[in-house]
Order: C-alpha cells, then structure tokens, then sequence
C-alpha cells in the first residue's frame, strides 16, 4: 500500500457559533478515498479544506505527504488540488471542454501542450472519447463530477477534493461515478476526499467519516478576523472541465454506518444495489498568489465555508 499521503490527528474548527467539526483522525493512503457524509451544516466543506490545508480556523495536526502542513504550509499546498467546492470553484458552464483545459492550464501555472497532453491520459484511461468541442452545461451531473476531478489532476497532486460528489447523480449511477474517479486516481496514485450525501455505494476499502450538525455547541471566542462557515471569503477564479462520457464498469464494495465522527474502514460486503457548499479557495500553486488572486495560507488559509445547504 506504501506510505500514507495524508494523515490528519486530533483535526478541530471552531467558529463564532461553537464546533464547526471534529476532532477527526484519518489516513490515507495511495487510491483510496475519504467519503465525508453528513446532514447540510455538519461542517463537510469545511473539512475538505482542513483535510487539504485550506482552512484557517481548523487546529490539530496535519501531514501532506510527508510534509508538516503547519510547519511548511506552501510546500504541503503544493500536493493537494481543489476539483470542486460548493459554488465557488468548479467547472464552468459556458465554456467547451477544450477552453476548460485551458482554463486549469492558466490557473495551475502549466503550458497548455502539458494541460492538454494530460487529459488525452486521462481519456484513455478512462476509455471514453471526447469531444473537445462540447459545452459543460450540456453535461450531465455524473460527467460533471468526473470532470472536475479530471481538471484537478491537470497538474499532478497527491490530495484531490470533491465537494457534493454525488450531486444531481441517480443513485443507480454511483458505482459508474466511483469506477470512473478510481481509474482517474490510479493515474498518479493520488487520494480523494470528497463529501456526499447517499454514502450507500462507497467503494471498498474506502475511510467513511459520518458528522453531525452541532446545534447545541456554545459559541467560542475566535479572532474577529478569521473567516466563519457561515462567512464567505475573497473572489478567486473558477474553472472549468472537460466531460467525457462515461460507460465503465460498476464497482463493487461495501460500506458500514458507524457513530457521528468516528471513522473505520470500508470492508467489503458482496456487491451493493445501485450538497454542501463551501468558502472560495483558490486552486493555484502556492507561488501564484500574484494576480488578484487571493493568497493561500494552507493547513490556514484566508477561507471560509458558508453554511451547507
């Protein structure tokens, strides 16, 4: 399995209105997924940051492949890639498949010939063929999501995370939709953590976080000027992503319900039967923080995560 890319112990937020999350310890390994699932308000956006560097307020310990993300934070932001965050960073809509690779390639800091020779990889690992001329909106949710990860993976990262993996998608789709981001994290042996909201078809072998929202949590001091879930930050610049057409296979796996906060691993059960919004964040290497783009201070970045709907 190798070494861990992720370890996350004692992961705490606080907010003006009491816990935001946590404490949660998790370990990820090569190819595997972190599925956080929970009601609208538990915090799951907000988690997906932390679990990247990305959140200001989250206190605990944190390593990115290898990497001290309080000690060295700008070099840990440079192992992780936002695919998706509530409204604030994902593909966007009226552009093609082609301006979206494009689109990443500037974002990330990469010459187009790269961003577009990586997503020929991507498509044939996928074994779809695409059309590099066909609009995102005509896309449906489950291509959606594939592509936002696909994007993501543009420039090489260890850590990827997908807010509302599931969104809009039938439930009989979800094996299609995990097959197919399998395939996309076996590329680079990268890891995924994503939050959902049907975590019925997680795939074997997968780390499930189940939270709860804290309605009776007192309020606890923070400093004024750090960003709240219920707060939303600084503009940055959104993207968008090409689409294929997915007919892969459905994976098969099992997954248990366990307690609010405590994680297990997913063993496998046989065969199973066939969303939160976050802070902006920006999806740029640390060193591009020029631009009007806003600055990234992970493991305590300037962001935030607005209430989950």
């Amino acid at each position: 399995m190798g070494d861990p890319i992720l370890i996350a112990r004692d992961l705490v937020a606080d907010g003006s209105q009491g816990r935001i999350f946590g404490p949660v310890d998790v370990t990820l390994y090569p190819e595997q997924m972190c599925v956080v699932a929970g009601p609208a308000g538990s915090g799951k956006s907000s988690l997906l940051l932390a679990l990247c560097g990305r959140f200001r307020p989250a206190r605990g310990s944190l390593e990115l492949c290898g990497i001290d993300a309080t000690a060295n934070p700008y070099d840990a932001l440079k192992h992780t890639s936002i695919a998706r965050l509530g409204e604030y960073v994902g593909p966007e809509d009226r552009l093609t498949l082609r301006e979206s690779i494009l689109d990443r390639a500037y974002i990330e800091g990469i010459s187009p010939d790269t961003a577009l020779k990586r997503a020929d990889l991507m498509a044939e690992e996928l074994g779809v063929r695409v059309d590099v001329k066909a609009q995102l909106e005509k896309m449906d949710s489950l291509d959606r999501a594939v592509v936002a990860v696909a994007l993501a993976l543009v420039r090489p990262a260890s850590v990827i995370a997908l807010d509302d993996a599931d969104l809009r998608i039938r439930h009989r789709d979800l094996p299609r939709l995990y097959s197919a981001l399998r395939r996309l994290l076996a590329i680079d042996g990268a890891a995924l953590v994503m939050s959902v909201a049907d975590d019925d078809f997680v795939p074997e072998g997968s780390v499930v976080l189940h939270l709860e929202r804290n309605l009776d949590t007192a309020p606890v001091e923070t400093d004024p000027d750090s960003p709240t879930e219920e707060e939303s930050g600084p503009e940055t610049a959104s993207f968008t992503d090409p689409e294929p057409h997915l007919h892969t296979a459905a994976a098969q796996g099992g997954h248990r319900r366990h307690a609010p906060g405590r994680l297990r691993e997913v063993e496998p059960e046989g065969p199973a039967p066939d969303a939160d919004a976050g802070p902006p964040v920006s999806t740029s290497p640390p060193t591009a923080d020029e631009g009007g783009a806003p600055p990234e201070t992970p493991a305590q970045t300037d962001t935030s995560t607005r209430s989950e709907q």
